[in-house]
């Protein structure tokens, strides 16, 4: 069954639009002459007196002053879903027949099938290359949840994934998702029978960072936390995992330039360690995906010369490429319509900080020379920077050294002294 089944031909119909601004007004600019748009509704008196609308011949209304009767409601609003669900329902509206998402709405009106991704940060990254491929664009609507965003703001997220999901035809998610949280994400009732389901392998590889430690991110984690209520001025650093070298190197007071020369010479890791600690990540990988449809650890092994990996959780376009090649196979299309270097510019301004590559991983691993001149992103709260190997450690060495003067004023170092 498709969703014009219930809720009609949206051409055909008056239209009523319900949420914010910031989502409204470019699905006005996209589809105001397709559609029959009776008014946009709100909840906020100022908006009322804006009438931000006008420029479209659409009056700003009180949802407490109209009445609504035959109109499709279209509720263009992620971060108040659930909100604004429950006003509909007070006023006795029914889902799809009386009002949808706005992502349902887009793709009634371009004719297109859902296409759901769901779950970690290859996801997203696939999610990235798929809308800008014209090929499965043709034919897919492609909404993207991330399964973090779910827990965070599970009462309205969680209400339009649930919306959206009855009506997707193909169904694509990373396989690690948090333990008992899945099983409302994969209830059966849920989705229509036909609905295809296509797991990819996602568990984060650390092969290439022995540096640090997995699932620990003391200070950064404890910056984000802390920076608003000390009225801190400088970039908070977003970094996935705390690198041990440098935190140790700190917690022993080296001068940063000791720091610098001891990690760019390459004298952390023996050569054995490097391909032995790999080779552990590559088994712990295999043991997880036994099950998924698309799996990995064989394509890892065989390009580990190749930079794969931003850090523990992003991945570079080989991985992405190759998991968006194995997506179109299964679903009947051929490769995506974009070269290597245009999918590599797509995933990096949604990437977010690279871990360092130590030269003794690059040497052990036989990556490419090429790495020495690398420019590492680095992702704090005010910019994005771009940085070598020796300004990196330089910038990060300088912010753990801040962190931890915040933490002695704060007396939170004790507790980092302990673990």
């Amino acid at each position: 069954m498709e969703i014009s089944t219930v809720c009609g031909n949206i051409r055909e119909r008056e239209i009523v639009l319900y949420g914010c601004p910031e989502e409204i007004t470019p699905f006005l600019e996209s589809y105001r002459k397709e559609l029959t748009i009776k008014y946009a509704v709100t909840d906020h008196k100022q908006e009322v007196k804006l009438q931000q609308y006008a420029k479209w011949n659409v009056e700003t209304v009180l949802l407490d002053n109209i009445v609504l009767e035959d109109e499709l409601v279209i509720i263009c609003g992620e971060e108040y879903f659930g909100l604004y669900i429950r006003r509909l329902l007070h006023l006795g509206k029914r889902e799809y027949y009386d009002y949808i998402s706005r992502d349902l709405a887009q793709s009634m009106i371009e004719e297109k099938k859902i296409l759901i991704c769901m779950g970690t940060q290859l996801i997203g990254q696939l999610c990235v290359l798929l809308q800008a491929d014209c090929k499965i664009t043709e034919d897919y609507y492609i909404v993207y949840f991330p399964e973090s965003e779910l827990r965070e703001a599970y009462r309205n997220r969680y209400l339009e994934y649930e919306h959206i999901c009855r009506w997707c035809e193909i169904y694509i998610r990373s396989s690690c998702e948090k333990t008992n949280f899945y099983r409302k994400l994969l209830r059966k009732d849920v989705f229509q029978p036909h609905c295809r389901m296509i797991t990819v392998a996602d568990y984060g590889f650390g092969g290439y960072f022995p540096q640090v430690e997995r699932n620990r991110d003391k200070y950064s984690d404890y910056l984000i936390r802390e920076r608003d209520r000390l009225r801190m001025s400088y970039e908070t650093l977003f970094l996935s995992r705390t690198d041990q070298i440098m935190e140790n190197c700190c917690l022993k007071g080296d001068d940063i330039d000791a720091i610098v020369k001891r990690i760019t010479e390459g004298h952390c890791f023996s050569a054995d360690y490097v391909l032995d600690y790999f080779k552990q990540e590559i088994e712990r990988f295999r043991s997880l995906e036994v099950h998924d449809d698309i799996q990995l650890s064989d394509f890892i092994e065989q390009h580990r010369e190749e930079n794969l990996c931003r850090n523990l959780n992003e991945w570079n376009e080989q991985i992405v490429l190759y998991v968006a090649g194995e997506i179109l196979k299964r679903i009947g299309l051929e490769g995506l319509t974009f070269d290597v270097e245009e999918s590599r510019h797509l995933l990096e301004e949604a990437s977010g900080t690279e871990l360092l590559i130590y030269p003794e991983v690059r040497e052990a691993l036989g990556m490419s020379e090429s790495l020495k001149d690398k420019k590492y992103r680095l992702t704090t709260y005010y910019s994005v920077k771009y940085l070598n190997m020796a300004e990196y450690v330089e910038y990060i060495a300088t912010q753990m050294y801040k962190a931890m003067d915040i933490m002695q004023f704060t007396g939170m170092d004790q507790n980092l002294m302990e673990e």
